[in-house]
């Protein structure tokens, strides 16, 4: 240990362990799907013993609910830095569908397998729905202002159907993982038919 170093905490011990468990159970959600996880495989997975795993979690469903909070706020933040960087409220919404078929890429069955767990960790999810759907209401609020989006729009129930729009693009991109681009393209020619007032060329993305 370097001189001035404080040596590591409990807590802070803590903390590290459960991140390596929580993400070896992201890895292993993503390339094995939800069968593929057990006490045994996020053990070995995040190079630590099966009671090591048992020490912080309970049983497999507390992993998984709090490996999904996790892969729900980092992608949060991550469209969120993304859309600050975006003044047209019609390229956010682009963006929408481009970042939705991004994460659904690279969580693969992560992002279509929370109906199979328990009511505990479909919780884990609910925050982050929230959130898209307030975003979604924003940015059609913001286009609406603008004069960019038709004006019959209701915020509301229009930001509801444009999230499911959001769940049928994760669906097609999980799969059909060869067929992505065509996906994406799909995808925000539909959202655009929803929002603009004049349906913008596909070509423009």
């Amino acid at each position: 240990m370097n001189a001035g170093t404080s040596p590591p905490t409990p807590e802070s011990q803590r903390r590290s362990t459960e991140d390596s468990i929580v993400q070896a159970t992201l890895e292993l959600i993503a390339h094995q799907g939800l069968g593929g996880v057990s006490m045994s495989a996020i053990a070995a997975a995040a190079g630590v013993a099966r009671q090591t795993v048992y020490n912080h979690y309970s049983d497999v469903d507390s992993i998984v609910g709090a490996a999904f909070e996790r892969h729900s706020a980092e992608s949060l933040d991550s469209l969120n830095s993304l859309l600050a960087a975006i003044d047209s409220p019609a390229e956010k919404l682009d963006h929408l569908v481009r970042h939705t078929a991004a994460v659904a890429e690279h969580a693969r069955g992560a992002n279509a397998l929370h109906h199979g767990l328990s009511k505990s960790a479909q919780l884990a999810l609910e925050p982050y729905d929230a959130h898209l759907r307030a975003v979604i209401e924003s940015i059609l609020r913001e286009g609406i202002a603008e004069g960019l989006f038709r004006q019959d729009l209701h915020p509301q129930r229009d930001a509801v159907l444009i999230q499911h729009l959001l769940d049928g693009v994760t669906s097609l991109v999980i799969a059909e993982t060869d067929q992505i681009p065509s996906i994406v393209k799909t995808g925000i020619r539909t959202a655009r038919s929803v929002a603009w007032r004049q349906s913008g060329s596909i070509e423009r993305q």
